[in-house]
């Protein structure tokens, strides 16, 4: 009986290894994650934007794509979109923690506008009372079933 269970471990442990040994031999280097540093924007200056400050715009577009400024760099999905009419760069994202925050206002320089995206879920009133009422009466059954005792 014992060795039954001991040649089945091993037999076990041999099929698990195999594919793994080979998947290890065969595979190919992996590829860097795309990050929001893949496509680089050049701007043009325009008779709002003056090049030297088409100059500060695009190096501030180089920091934050290049995320040396983040805790995690490939946790925040970035969205952003130069403003030449206003020779601002906005950065729209979900969250950044205050040290995240200082470090693009300190790297990106002035030209740097932050807008946080807001787009959570809103719960639905309908679960919510059907919540109350039917937790409720779970609370009262339970209460009533155990309490009397």
């Amino acid at each position: 009986m014992m060795l039954s269970v001991a040649a089945s471990a091993l037999l076990a442990f041999v099929l698990v290894g195999i594919p793994t040994s080979l998947q290890a031999a065969t595979s190919t280097p992996a590829r860097p994650r795309a990050t929001a540093a893949s496509p680089r924007m050049e701007l043009q200056p325009t008779p709002s934007c003056p090049q030297n400050a088409v100059g500060d715009l695009n190096k501030a577009i180089n920091f934050v794509q290049g995320q040396t400024w983040a805790e995690r760099p490939g946790d925040n999905p970035l969205l952003l979109s130069p403003d030449l009419n206003a020779c601002k760069v906005v950065l729209s994202v979900g969250h950044l923690s205050k040290t995240e925050e200082a470090a693009l206002y300190a790297g990106a320089g002035s030209r740097l506008a932050i807008t946080y995206r807001r787009d959570w879920a809103r719960p639905s009133r309908s679960l919510l009372i059907l919540w109350i009422v039917f937790g409720g009466a779970g609370v009262v059954w339970v209460f009533r079933r155990y309490a009397r005792r």
